[in-house]
């Protein structure tokens, strides 16, 4: 790729996401003011530890040739939205600059499993717990992710090298249901168990509605902010959820959901 084109590229890719290295970007609902700027590739390696020698770190895998989609990703497909309380005590702690948004001692986390099918950038299975964050001045909702699984591996390359988005590899089973409106699926990583769920439709809601927030995720050099949005069709219903007790997400082990919804023509884009 010809250097003009890699630097506008990187110029462009930091801008969206709104990325300085070695300073947290001001997080608000309007981007800043004054674009980040982008350290240019050299010829020759900088001095270990200058300003100079981070920025390289940080955006070295951005510059080198992606085996996945460049941003913005546009999605499409269906998922199942499952919203709990958790003592902040039993998550790990929020991205440095940020505080989980709290009613008492307890967390706002979201559940997110999702299927991507063909006909948008990508087409895999995810599974993603993020923890509603705040910081004062913030206006747009925004989240960040503590665990996700996916079974595509240039999802998973993407998301950790466009985002900081800590996506691992899993084994995605979906069962299939005789209602289009339900579903049941499990996940398991490295052999074992992770979760499962089944859901069980009640009402379709009208219209297609949209949101929109960041995730908000730590990196080497700071905060990394990324827009996204989505729309969909509504089904309210139940979500029973089984998190295997000494997994990953035992924190979540027999707890309920305080509300569940299953989105249905889902169109979602990450990094806009």
């Amino acid at each position: 790729m010809p250097a003009l084109t890699v630097g506008l590229w990187v110029k462009k890719a930091t801008q969206d996401n709104n990325t300085q290295c070695g300073t947290a970007p001001a997080l608000s609902l309007a981007h800043s003011a004054t674009p980040p700027q982008v350290q240019r590739r050299t010829s020759g390696p900088p001095a270990a530890g200058t300003r100079q020698a981070a920025r390289r770190l940080c955006y070295m895998d951005i510059l080198d040739d992606p085996t996945y989609p460049e941003a913005p990703w546009h999605l499409t497909g269906t998922a199942c939205v499952s919203a709990w309380r958790v003592p902040t005590t039993d998550l790990p702690p929020p991205p440095k600059g940020l505080a989980y948004a709290t009613l008492g001692d307890n967390a706002l986390v979201l559940t997110i499993w999702a299927a991507y099918l063909p006909g948008g950038t990508l087409a895999y299975n995810e599974l993603t717990v993020a923890v509603v964050v705040r910081r004062h001045g913030m206006l747009a909702p925004a989240g960040t992710v503590t665990h996700i699984w996916v079974d595509d591996e240039r999802s998973a390359e993407g998301g950790r090298r466009l985002w900081s988005v800590p996506k691992q590899l899993g084994n995605f089973v979906i069962e299939p249901r005789a209602n289009d409106s339900g579903f049941a699926g499990r996940l398991t990583a490295g052999g074992q168990p992770v979760a499962s769920v089944s859901f069980e439709p009640s009402m379709s809601l009208p219209g297609q509605p949209s949101a929109s927030g960041f995730v908000i995720q730590q990196n080497d050099c700071g905060l990394l902010r990324t827009r996204c949005r989505g729309r969909g069709r509504l089904v309210t219903g139940r979500a029973n959820w089984d998190f295997a007790a000494t997994g990953p997400l035992g924190f979540l082990h027999r707890r309920t959901p305080l509300l569940s919804l299953r989105l249905r023509d889902l169109q979602a884009s990450f990094g806009i």
